[in-house]
């Protein structure tokens, strides 16, 4: 779990060490529009995904046994490319006006093509890292996830620094990050295990991956709500507040929460016919308590500190955000471990409904 830790903070690390690159050298309305331009391409990544992450997790061990890890694999990219090409067509064809009034902005186009764009790499980046997490390589999912943070940090600091492109910089910096990854990544796992499309494969993959959409994409809508409607009502200012508040409520999740979920789920899927398993549930869930508490009162002892080490000193009322949303990745780890054990029967389904309730809920609490 600790290797996965590592190689999780490398891929999250990036978002985080460029908070004081984004704060310094954008204005605030510009830092604000980048924030609800990337809490908008995680939604965008989680429609292109369509659940073939766990999707793969989830029958790689079967698949591996059939000597069908590339029909597996290859399947769950076409669906990653064929859905980002739809993702694409509508956010672009359709939506520009509502983003243009959400980003204050006469013309979107290219930043939301760009948005599209980065998280279609991002999707296929992070299809291709699951083959280390499925078959419990740690190691090079480690690698990946510290090579995708450096080249993410210096392609901004070229773009954005540098040759000071702004907002459009930055965006070609991610996506230039995720580009150069997917072929990397490609080269090594490809060789490896071929790739290949069948129907039964693109049936079985779609058949418990898109239950699990509702569920994530409205996990995912829960936290961009609170950004789009602050943008609408009070400007893109008060988001870039909010924005890098909520940004260092997340570190706790980037050092526990998704360390936990990315070793838990091997661990399970793997072994559901160890005698032990139940044991190794409760075990796991026991530690996930007690190791949170400890980051969570060590990171409000230091949250003063690294607020004023991310941001200038307008930025100080984030601090309020922060503390109001740490609370929330302790309940995020309790998600994922509950979402495990339904996974087990394959009741994506419940998952699904249960999201669907919640986003339905949130609007009206806003």
């Amino acid at each position: 779990e600790r290797i996965y830790d590592i190689g999780n903070v490398g891929i999250r690390a990036a978002s985080f060490l460029l908070i004081p690159v984004f704060t310094h050298h954008l204005s605030q309305d510009e830092f604000g529009l980048l924030s609800t331009l990337l809490i908008t391409n995680q939604i965008l990544l989680v429609l292109m995904a369509v659940g073939m992450r766990d999707t793969f997790v989830r029958f790689f061990g079967k698949a591996k046994d059939n000597g069908t890890v590339g029909l597996l694999l290859g399947s769950c990219i076409v669906i990653n490319f064929v859905m980002g090409i739809v993702a694409t067509g509508v956010v672009c064809g359709f939506l520009e006006p509502f983003f243009c009034r959400l980003l204050h902005t006469d013309s979107a186009g290219s930043y939301l093509l760009l948005t599209c764009l980065v998280s279609q790499g991002q999707c296929l980046c992070l299809q291709l890292m699951s083959y280390y997490r499925a078959n419990e390589h740690p190691v090079a999912f480690l690698v990946a996830g510290v090579t995708s943070a450096l080249l993410l940090v210096c392609l901004n600091m070229v773009f954005l620094v540098g040759l000071d492109l702004g907002i459009h910089g930055a965006l070609v910096a991610y996506l230039l990050t995720y580009s150069l990854m997917f072929a990397s990544l490609a080269i090594h796992i490809i060789s490896r295990t071929g790739i290949g499309v069948s129907l039964v494969s693109l049936r079985a993959s779609l058949g418990f991956g898109l239950p699990l959409l509702p569920s994530q994409v409205s996990a995912l809508l829960i936290a961009a709500l609170p950004v789009y409607f602050l943008s609408h009502y009070r400007g893109l200012q008060t988001v870039a507040i909010f924005s890098l508040g909520q940004k260092l409520a997340q570190l706790p999740s980037v050092f526990l929460v998704m360390p936990f979920q990315q070793a838990l789920e091997p661990m399970v899927f793997n072994n559901l016919n160890a005698e032990n398993l139940k044991e190794k549930l409760s075990n796991m869930l026991t530690y996930f308590v007690l190791i949170f508490l400890v980051i969570a009162m060590a990171f409000m002892a230091g949250s003063r500190i690294l607020l004023s080490l991310a941001a200038p000193s307008s930025y100080e009322e984030a601090a309020i955000v922060l503390a109001t949303l740490l609370p929330a990745a302790f309940f995020l780890g309790l998600m994922y471990f509950g979402r495990v054990l339904l996974h087990i029967r394959l009741k994506t389904h419940v998952t699904g409904s249960v999201g669907i309730l919640f986003a339905c809920a949130s609007p009206v609490i806003y």
